[in-house]
């Protein structure tokens, strides 16, 4: 019986500490250990302590291993050696292997065996040699070649390629060279085929087995195709090729490549394919947008620089852009059909959708190569191609151009015509100022000469002078509000309404009117043309009152929706800010309601009401200027409303 070991004590050396020269034998049975191609170790049993006999094996302890042991585990030789087997392999008790070395330990005789270990990160089978030695064991063993596969019959081959081919989706033919004396391919004959070829022909299987090639070939085909044919053959090349068969009135896709002294032929039916392709070709030439899809060509292989696009699709609005030569543009490069494209700067742009895989969209003028013309391009990046879209904006550019020039010409004529009006009207206040000096000088110094004849045709003349003040000084005012516009700024409508109405206490006063007036917002606006357009509305409002009547003005803020805007106006972001000016004045027939903010419009009597017929129209000038606008509805006798829209911000 072998005697027990305490696993809690010390490890017991397999080599006692060497003297000087044994070191040597040491190291050089570790060599040859670690040059071992299989994977040894030496290990000490731990049996149980008490049981019946035999006394069960509990564990191994690693005593000494070599290194591609080590390697296998996944340690160092010193994390390895007088460690427990079950802590590197913790199922080998489970798999029945720790036993099988007990037995052989009890037995002691050596054992070799091959044993499969499925477990702990292990698949595989390993041929194992276990020798007991001292009081433990030998253990050597070598990782087993998987099984071999079971060789296919050559009966087997042959009905494996047979599935293969007439289960192929593709139609499959094989064919066989004649030659005559001189060793020439005269022709070809059938050597296989499948059902697909059948199907897609229509034709017989005795039909093919029948004829030679050339009997099956229409005849105005068979030199072209003889020769196609001859190339793979002899040269061993492969090629592919499209083909109509008026036979069968269907287009073929056809795979030609090389087998044994003959050729193989693969085909598949594009028919639809071309159908779709036809008609979308149809398609997109009907479009009135330049469409194509360019290929980079680069100059030596995928990852150089590109150099130039070819032109791998094209409807017929792209072709009509070249004028020479009229030949097809597809297959052919960008430079040739359009040899100033790199340096007017289209290349770089493609060039950069191709690489960068980035949308672009932009005007351009082509203007070289015999087109002049204004188009919207857009590049898409495609499948490792680019697609470019060519929208034809000429006609639209020229009439934008003219109308841009046009409306330079409108800005500054209307900048000379204010100009004019603001110096003209100051060189007019002067001799005005003058005329009037003059009548007040006749009648003070002439009046009883003058006689009442005399005096009432100057103070006439006074009167016509000081109209025609108020009018330049209303025509200046006017051209201020186009010219001298200051950065909007926030104001309190609330403040602007109290400065009006000090300005016209006296009014207000004389006439007794009475003033309701709704809490105002605060608004973006310029405050120097805001309170010129609520003067000139409350004045009129005033103005205009009805002699039997006292003046009843409401200055209302109105709740919107959109609907309720006036025709052609849209609400900014922000909305309006809608204000009512309501009075029970004159008012006026509505026929007049769009003419009365123009210049100069007078709907009453001078007699009865004085004014210039500017006012309103320096109140329609300041709204707009606000990006607003202004309304009017009136009836006779019944006052006017004034609906003011600013926008909020």
């Amino acid at each position: 019986m072998p005697q027990k070991a305490d696993v809690m004590s010390a490890a017991v050396s397999l080599f006692p500490e060497p003297d000087p020269g044994d070191r040597k034998l040491v190291y050089l049975l570790q060599g040859m250990l670690d040059a071992s191609p299989g994977f040894v170790c030496y290990c000490e049993p731990i049996w149980e302590e008490t049981g019946p006999e035999p006394v069960p094996l509990i564990d191994l302890v690693y005593r000494l291993v070599n290194r591609p042991l080590c390697q296998l585990l996944g340690h160092s030789v010193d994390e390895v050696v007088n460690q427990r087997m079950t802590h590197f392999l913790p199922s080998v008790k489970a798999t029945g292997l720790l036993n099988h070395y007990g037995q052989i330990l009890l037995a002691r005789q050596a054992q070799q065996f091959d044993f499969t270990y499925n477990a702990d990160g292990f698949s595989g089978g390993y041929r194992i040699e276990a020798t007991p030695l001292l009081d433990g064991l030998v253990i050597s063993f070598t990782e087993l070649p998987p099984p071999p596969k079971p060789a296919i019959q050559p009966a087997d081959q042959s009905a494996m390629l047979q599935s293969i081919i007439d289960n192929s989706l593709s139609g499959l033919m094989g064919f066989v060279a004649i030659r005559d004396e001189q060793d020439r391919i005269t022709d070809f004959r059938v050597s296989f085929f499948n059902p697909v070829c059948l199907a897609l022909t229509g034709l017989t299987a005795d039909y093919f087995r029948q004829r030679t090639f050339r009997q099956q070939v229409p005849p105005d085909h068979l030199p072209a195709i003889m020769a196609v044919l001859q190339q793979v053959v002899t040269q061993r090349q492969s090629t592919r090729v499209e083909f109509f068969s008026s036979h069968i009135n269907r287009w073929v896709d056809i795979g030609l490549s090389p087998l044994g002294d003959g050729f193989l032929a693969s085909f598949i039916d594009i028919t639809d394919r071309k159908r779709a392709t036809s008609r979308l070709q149809s398609i997109i030439d009907q479009a009135h947008t330049a469409i194509a899809t360019l290929k980079p060509v680069r100059t030596n292989g995928p990852a150089s620089d590109i150099v130039d696009f070819e032109i791998t699709l094209a409807n017929r609005t792209l072709a009509d852009y070249v004028r020479t030569p009229p030949a097809p543009i597809v297959q052919r490069l960008m430079s040739e059909s359009f040899p100033s494209y790199k340096v007017l700067g289209l290349f770089d742009r493609y060039r950069q959708t191709a690489e960068e895989k980035v949308r672009q969209r932009f005007e351009f003028h082509y203007n070289a190569d015999g087109i002049d013309a204004w188009v919207d391009v857009q590049i898409v990046p495609l499948d490792g191609e680019v697609l470019i879209t060519l929208s034809n904006h000429t006609l639209l550019k020229q009439t934008q151009l003219q109308l841009e020039n046009k409306l330079s010409e409108l800005n500054l004529l209307n900048e000379n015509l204010e100009q004019f009006t603001y110096t003209a009207s100051h060189d007019l206040q002067e001799p005005l100022r003058k005329v009037r000096t003059f009548g007040d000088m006749i009648l003070d110094a002439h009046g009883p000469a003058l006689g009442e004849g005399g005096t009432d045709l100057v103070r006439r003349m006074q009167g016509a002078v000081t109209r025609m003040q108020e009018l330049i000084r209303g025509l200046l005012m006017y051209s201020r509000t186009a010219t001298d516009r200051q950065p909007h700024q926030v104001v309190d409508l609330n403040t602007i309404i109290d400065d009006v109405l000090d300005d016209l206490e006296p009014v207000l006063t004389e006439t007794k009117a009475n003033l309701a007036i709704d809490p105002l917002p605060v608004i973006q606006g310029d405050p120097l043309q805001l309170r010129q357009l609520f003067q000139n509305l409350l004045s009129n409002a005033l103005k205009f009152s009805r002699a039997d009547v006292l003046p009843d003005i409401h200055i209302d803020v109105c709740e919107t929706q959109p609907t309720d805007l006036p025709a052609g106006i849209q609400a900014p972001a922000g909305g309006f800010v809608v204000i009512a000016i309501r009075d029970n004045g004159i008012g006026f027939d509505p026929e007049h309601e769009e003419r009365i903010f123009e210049l100069f419009q007078r709907l009453n009597n001078r007699s009865q009401h004085t004014g210039t017929g500017i006012g309103l129209a320096i109140c329609k000038r300041v709204v707009e200027n606000h990006g607003g606008t202004i309304t009017v509805k009136s009836r006779p006798g019944a006052g006017s409303t004034f609906t003011v829209y600013l926008p909020r911000g």
